[in-house]
């Protein structure tokens, strides 16, 4: 394919954005070989997505085994997911119930970063929700406190920190204060932060807490009352997220280690400097559990066709989160004169070599490559999902009125809702020429396309059918 060969068979088709198969619509789907689906997919695995962080890493926690090491040994600022060691040392050597002064220093910190669990000189109060103070808000106050309530004093602590962080084997860290605040020599790498957080993840405590969205602190004899909110916002929105904290200073820029369950394994990450917190963490983390299932994450634009662009000018690429999947090159021009995803719908494999061609399939519709006229080609899937032969036989174009368009070359007629789509979508150039008449099929509308299928129902409009979803269903490749 010109500028557009194979990729590595990479995309898995165990997804859940599948659409449901229309009620009526016999679908009679295939390469019309007749040949039974393949024992192996051979789509069956993810290419890493375009992390847009400086460095990354993900291991699965369940197996011990590293999925994605992207820069992940640079050392780097680390902000406030220095807090993680600061808790994990404050619940080796002190101990939750015992209650700790706050200094004058402590509270002053709070006031001047703005990040704080809201601490008055003078007060005591337990470790225990000194601890929640840290953690949730991201209390530079709290940190600070704990530090000296603990070890004595700050640099005591930072002693004990970096005691632990060589006993964990973290060879790219190193603390200069107990709270993350931008320091010489403060620094830390991303796979260093994803061993510090399964180490403090097998705390109980360290991980009731950091999977809390919110805790109240009653006013007692010793301090006031704290109404604490877990800032880290990936809990709120990814499905199975427990922990663990995000941070943000001048030099590291935006940072996160996350931590989720789901599909009987424990993924831990880190993303270090990234201007997009929110892509780069689905991305990562449904890259790991190869589950694209969507969860929006509550931010401006984030959508399910919202896609990231990456690759070279040479050999540009999109990236579709809601899927795992790359379009580019032959392909990515088809995609985008053609509709894009708002009529082929979104890449449901990335280019797979299938019958000596380069295929890609698509919600709503399968392209391959034709080699030698350099093009991308749409694949007949209206056609081939056409319950009998008999509805295309042509018909005579009679009682036309004028906003109503009969296409010779078949012998069929478009007209109104499914004729103003058809236009709207490309036309022939897209979906190709009508094969049948319009069809009643319950209280709908529907219409093949050699190309498509279109489908007019009261109330809700005309919508496409899922093709490239039932090609890839039947074909054994995608799962409901």
């Amino acid at each position: 394919m010109l500028a557009c060969r194979p990729l590595a068979l990479c995309a898995a088709i165990s997804l859940s954005l599948s659409l449901a198969l229309w009620p009526g619509l016999a679908l009679a789907l295939g390469d019309g070989s007749g040949v039974a689906a393949p024992a192996v997919n051979p789509v069956a695995a993810y290419a890493p997505p375009p992390l847009q962080a400086a460095s990354a890493a993900l291991l699965d926690a369940t197996t011990g085994r590293w999925l994605l090491l992207d820069n992940a040994d640079a050392p780097r600022a680390q902000a406030s997911t220095t807090k993680i060691m600061t808790a994990l040392v404050a619940l080796t050597h002190g101990r939750l119930d015992d209650e700790i002064a706050v200094d004058g220093d402590a509270a002053a910190l709070g006031v001047a970063t703005g990040s704080r669990m809201g601490l008055a000189a003078g007060e005591r109060v337990p470790l225990r929700d000194l601890l929640y103070g840290l953690l949730l808000p991201s209390g530079n106050d709290a940190a600070l406190a704990i530090a000296s309530g603990v070890a004595g004093s700050a640099p005591r602590f930072v002693d004990l920190m970096n005691a632990e962080a060589a006993r964990l084997g973290l060879a790219h860290t190193r603390f200069a204060d107990p709270h993350g605040l931008d320091a010489p020599g403060h620094h830390t790498s991303a796979r260093d932060l994803v061993l510090l957080a399964r180490a403090a993840m097998d705390n109980p405590v360290f991980r009731q807490i950091v999977s809390t969205p919110s805790y109240i602190v009653p006013a007692a004899a010793t301090h006031g009352a704290y109404a604490l909110t877990n800032i880290n916002w990936f809990l709120r929105w990814y499905p199975g997220a427990d922990g663990v904290k995000p941070g943000q200073t001048g030099d590291a820029g935006l940072c996160q280690v996350l931590s989720a369950r789901r599909h009987g394994h424990w993924l831990i990450g880190a993303l270090m400097d990234t201007p997009d917190l929110h892509t780069d963490a689905r991305d990562l983390m449904n890259y790991g559990f190869g589950d694209f299932s969507w969860s929006p994450s509550g931010q401006a634009g984030d959508a399910p066709d919202a896609a990231v662009r990456e690759g070279a000018p040479a050999d540009p690429s999109l990236y579709f989160p809601a899927t795992g999947h790359r379009v580019r090159a032959g392909f990515l021009s088809y995609y985008a004169r053609h509709g894009g995803a708002a009529v082929l719908g979104l890449p449901r494999t990335d280019e797979y070599a299938e019958g000596g061609r380069t295929v890609q399939v698509f919600s709503r519709a399968r392209l391959w490559w034709d080699d030698a006229a350099g093009v991308a080609v749409a694949a007949p899937l209206g056609q081939d999902a056409l319950p009998s032969p008999a509805l295309a036989r042509p018909a005579a174009p009679a009682h036309l009125t004028p906003a109503d368009t009969y296409a010779p070359v078949t012998g069929h007629t478009m007209r109104g809702a499914i004729l103003q789509a058809y236009k709207a979508w490309g036309a022939a150039g897209t979906l190709g020429y009508p094969l049948t008449e319009e069809l009643q099929r319950g209280d709908a509308t529907v219409q093949y396309f050699s190309n498509a299928v279109l489908r007019w129902t009261p109330g809700q409009g005309v919508t496409l059918a899922p093709l490239g979803d039932d090609y890839l269903r039947r074909r054994g490749y995608l799962k409901d």
